[in-house]
């Protein structure tokens, strides 16, 4: 996820950082709030050494940001673009997992018949 994040700050032409720069606190919370759709508040807090209930806020504030948020939008549209990687991964996850399951339950079967 960290080279996920490098990319999305390269791309908006930001040097990441924890101030509280308008740019920078709309950055992360675009990119907390399009994590969130893959993983767990607390482990988008860690990415961004922060506390999971930053991630929480983000996320409340999502729409009202979206509506009254200049540039948020923007950010928010390319967060979504980067992590749709994340969505590739984990359904390439998901299907190993069921490949390694048929493999297994045809073992089965073939023993089950066998005795």
């Amino acid at each position: 996820m960290k080279t996920l994040l490098a990319g999305y700050y390269l791309e908006l032409g930001l040097t990441p950082s924890r101030t509280r720069m308008k740019e920078q606190v709309q950055a992360r919370a675009a990119i907390m709030v399009a994590l969130r759709q893959h993983t767990t508040t607390t482990a988008i807090g860690k990415l961004f050494d922060m506390d999971h209930s930053s991630v929480v806020h983000h996320c409340r504030k999502h729409n009202e940001n979206l509506l009254y948020w200049k540039g948020y939008s923007k950010m928010f549209d390319l967060a979504k673009k980067h992590c749709g990687v994340l969505n590739y991964k984990s359904k390439q996850a998901k299907l190993k997992t069921i490949r390694l399951e048929i493999n297994r339950l045809k073992r089965l079967e073939q023993i089950i018949k066998s005795s």
